[in-house]
């Protein structure tokens, strides 16, 4: 059975580059490599990665990538107009390198911003605390981006709306995700950092030269998951060629949760994270060891969903199917959506 357990960063929701070594570039690629590293300027793409070191963004022959706002939980017309601003600030930066359009249909968007009215996401506002604030899930199938969906949620952890300038930020930082930057940098100057600080973030609203920089690498990468035909793609370049190749990056994957979890020490997703990222290298004592640091920390039934698969992963790997089987049971009691059928026919072989 391949492994599926990749699928649980749906659910949680390069200031460096790990280059191949020189003797496997030929001395046009070197030459390449230069070039492009010069040309961009600092970056963070290391901290982009999705899943397993996979290059995840919307494929430059379907745009414009286009957008729909869903308001229906009735928060303040601001929120939307925050929305709006915040895809502009994007494409305003970004000019030679996407382009999007507004629509007026869910079902022609590739990404939605859906403010949502009851708590069933987190984002980590300071080192000891969590609040509901946003996330971005995409919808993937067999490599294929379908969509990004921006969850907002309407009110702050106080029963309140958030201030203009709060939402901006955070459509701002979500639209980046849902862009195709999966992670966080450390920097706290780049809007796509992990924390959210009202204080420092009153006058925000900008994207740092970092955060346009990793944008514009991203979309000169040859993607590993999109939403189009990728041989019809021109003027992109190997992932390999900058970053290394795919257990080098898992490497790097791995680095980069562990740094956000010095930044996040209460996150549970983080966490998750290290548990896909060590069963893609089979290294089950640390798959393991990261989800018992990520139990006592979930607090949403998505994360205790996602624990339970985790075991259940897990313990399919060490072939004990008794506890293989009562983990999967524990997670299918919550959510019964067919995700787990593969893992579920195994177990019951």
């Amino acid at each position: 059975m391949k492994s599926k357990i990749t699928f649980l960063l749906l659910l949680l929701t390069l200031s460096f580059f790990v280059q191949k070594s020189s003797a496997e570039l030929s001395a046009e690629e070197r030459v390449i490599r230069q070039s492009i590293l010069y040309s961009t300027g600092s970056n963070y793409l290391e901290k982009a990665y999705y899943g397993n070191g996979k290059i995840l963004r919307w494929n430059k022959t379907e745009f414009p990538i286009t957008v729909y706002i869903d308001n229906t939980a009735n928060a303040p017309n601001y929120y939307n107009y925050a929305f709006i601003r915040a895809v502009l600030i994007w494409q305003s930066a970004l000019k030679d390198v996407i382009s999007t359009k507004f629509v007026s249909s869910e079902s022609e968007a590739d990404i939605v911003f859906k403010v949502v009215a009851s708590e069933k996401y987190i984002r980590q506002i300071a080192n000891n605390e969590s609040t509901t604030l946003a996330i971005t899930r995409p919808t993937i199938k067999h490599d294929k981006l379908e969509k990004q969906i921006i969850y907002v949620y309407q009110r702050d952890r106080n029963g309140k709306y958030y201030k203009p300038y709060q939402v901006l930020n955070i459509a701002i930082h979500e639209f980046g995700h849902a862009l195709g930057i999966m992670g966080h940098p450390n920097d706290s100057s780049s809007i796509m950092y992990a924390l959210y600080s009202p204080e420092t973030e009153k006058t925000s609203g900008f994207l740092s030269r970092t955060d346009i920089n990793t944008v514009t690498l991203l979309y000169k990468i040859k993607p590993d998951i999109t939403n189009g035909d990728k041989t019809k793609e021109t003027g992109t370049i190997r992932a390999e060629l900058l970053l290394g190749d795919k257990d080098e990056r898992v490497d790097i994957a791995i680095q980069a949760a562990k740094e956000e979890i010095k930044v996040k020490p209460n996150d549970c997703n983080s966490r998750l994270k290290l548990v896909v990222f060590y069963e893609e290298k089979k290294d089950y004592p640390n798959m393991l060891a990261a989800i018992k640091e990520a139990e006592p920390l979930a607090k949403t039934t998505t994360e205790i969903y996602s624990v339970y698969v985790s075991y259940a992963y897990y313990y399919f790997e060490m072939k004990d199917k008794q506890n293989a089987k009562k983990y999967l049971n524990k997670a299918l009691e919550i959510r019964n959506d067919g995700s787990l059928k593969e893992i579920e026919y195994y177990i019951n072989k």
